[in-house]
């Protein structure tokens, strides 16, 4: 399938680009090239600030997934679901959707994915002052990474891990 590229306001044209996003949205004649677009439009969205936004594309796209029997798509957009939704404060929408986007990843033996998933769940852990929860997630995350050599994710789980180890007080730790 060719890529997709879709309009989104710039500086110039907030409000047309905006338009031709939501008439390409409307215009999609294929259910798949829909989920495909909305995913791709939430996360544009997500990448402007824009949450409310990215988490009305991504809702859908998951209710288009789910009727499709895609789980290896749907996993992925459970997971960007649960990040909008952290960023948001929903927390039970967020945890909802990370652990399901989990198990999804478990059963596909997908570790990139399922690390991140670990460290999101890990973040609202850590939002929640679940503070052991969450360093048992980031410390998961954390050797899921290591192992993957993922030197960018390492840094920020590391960092992370040493903000909850200060929430514990735990100064030589963090």
């Amino acid at each position: 399938m060719p890529p997709i590229s879709l309009p989104w306001p710039s500086k110039r044209e907030p409000r047309t680009g905006r338009a031709k996003t939501l008439s390409f949205l409307t215009n999609v004649v294929s259910p798949r090239i829909r989920a495909k677009a909305l995913r791709m439009a939430s996360r544009v969205a997500f990448g402007r600030g824009d949450l409310d936004v990215a988490a009305t594309f991504i809702r859908e796209s998951v209710v288009m997934l789910r009727q499709f029997g895609d789980r290896r798509h749907l996993g992925n957009v459970l997971q960007m679901l649960g990040t909008i939704a952290r960023d948001q404060c929903a927390y039970p929408e967020a945890l909802a959707a990370l652990e399901e986007s989990l198990n999804i990843h478990q059963e596909r033996q997908d570790q990139e994915s399922i690390a991140g998933d670990l460290f999101q769940l890990g973040l609202i852990a850590r939002q929640q002052s679940e503070l052991p929860r969450a360093q048992s997630l980031l410390d998961q995350a954390l050797k899921i990474h290591s192992g993957l050599n993922d030197r960018r994710s390492v840094g920020l789980t590391l960092f992370n891990l040493g903000l909850v180890a200060e929430d514990q007080e735990d100064y030589p730790r963090a």
